[in-house]
């Protein structure tokens, strides 16, 4: 057997590492990567290769393909979709054809195009699986991406000849928590949580992200940013962060920023931020004990990951209806709703507190708070 994962982001890695070591394990065979240039994650390369958990590894400079493709006219577009090793061989063009699964995370121009030269080649017979990418996993029906792609006419005249229409399975951590269409249900496969007590994969993990502890992540309060900006909204969410800080108090407060907001807004107002940027929160959450802290976000994924990709339990304050101004359409999708209710209804009894306006922010910690002594003193009562 076959397989090969495409990795744009590092928690994409995280979880091709994980499914790699986790599920396609022992005598399953050949297992490749690539490393885009999506993000920094192709800096990872040099120690993924020498752990030795894939077969081999590339490094493809597909960005701007991807960007590219939305934006090709019909007849570049035609082109593209009938003869995509053009396109291919100018970022990495390997024998796609030979792997039996290819593993996707992200349904962009690259992927779509590698679907392309791949179906050309063996008619399907290469089976693409979804795997995890955040809570966007949960609530977007794939079949959304196509129009957006190819345009209508091209949707049409390819009918079933799409990446969309011929995803075998979609990996997740929480298949419960699924959220979009009710006919992919029966492709749903959840994906092991780790055991963060694994020493093992604990040192493999931190072997590939080169994690050393720093002791920056000692603050009580930890406020997960998002990457508004960077994507072109405009709101409040440096309102909402700066008036978490002055509430709980700076000293106590930490600021992980965003991988892609480079330029650190924080400067000038005495707010703590993390120095390294290239380190998953997930690296962190198998390393460091947060259980005691409190995780405060507008929507950020990584809010839920203790809880989804380890069954770890962290108080987390989530103020996505605090925000008021422009914000990406996925927020108003009533998926996203309805996702967030199961993990609140599943998760959120005693760890997963709504703020619902900055002027809340009080009230919700008070009953937290309160929620806290109660289970302190539920605990004493079963120890006596």
């Amino acid at each position: 057997m076959k397989a090969l994962f495409i990795v744009n982001t590092p928690y994409q890695l995280f979880n091709a590492l994980n499914l790699r070591h986790n599920v396609l394990k022992g005598d399953y065979g050949q297992v490749d990567l690539i490393l885009t240039n999506h993000s920094r994650v192709y800096e990872y390369a040099g120690n993924v290769e020498q752990s030795k958990e894939f077969s081999h590894v590339y490094v493809s400079n597909s960005l701007e393909l991807s960007r590219k493709f939305y934006f090709f006219d019909d007849k570049k577009k035609r082109r593209a979709l009938y003869r995509p090793q053009i396109y291919l061989k100018k970022v990495l063009l390997i024998d796609y054809e030979q792997y039996d699964t290819i593993f996707f995370a992200n349904i962009d121009g690259y992927v779509n195009l590698i679907f392309r030269y791949v179906y050309m080649k063996n008619k399907a017979a290469t089976q693409f699986d979804y795997y995890e990418d955040g809570w966007s996993s949960y609530i977007l029906n794939l079949d959304d991406y196509a129009y957006s792609l190819y345009e209508k006419y091209f949707y049409e005249v390819l009918n079933e000849e799409i990446l969309q229409k011929n995803i075998s399975h979609i990996w997740i951590y929480r298949p419960a928590l699924y959220s979009a269409k009710k006919e992919n249900i029966e492709k749903l496969q959840e994906i092991p949580q780790i055991d963060v007590k694994n020493d093992f994969y604990r040192r493999l993990v931190n072997y590939v992200f080169d994690y050393h502890y720093s002791g920056e992540y000692e603050k009580d309060n930890i406020f997960l940013e998002e990457a508004f900006s960077e994507d072109g909204y405009k709101n409040n969410d440096y309102e909402i962060i700066h008036a978490v800080a002055e509430y709980v108090g700076k000293e106590n407060f930490l600021l992980k920023r965003h991988p892609r907001l480079m330029a650190d807004r924080w400067q000038e107002c005495g707010i703590q931020v993390n120095e390294d940027l290239k380190i998953p929160w997930e690296v962190l959450i198998m390393n460091c004990d947060f259980r005691s802290k409190r995780i405060f976000t507008i929507s950020s994924n990584a809010c839920m990951t203790p809880q989804l990709v380890f069954n770890i339990k962290i108080p987390v304050f989530f103020m996505k209806k605090s925000l008021m101004g422009s914000v990406s359409k996925t927020y108003q999708r009533p998926e996203f709703d309805a996702f967030v209710n199961k993990y609140e209804q599943e998760f959120g009894q005693t760890n997963f507190y709504r703020v619902n306006h900055i002027r809340m922010l009080d009230q919700v910690f008070q009953k937290f708070l309160y929620q806290q002594q109660i289970d302190a003193y539920d605990k004493a009562e079963r120890m006596e």
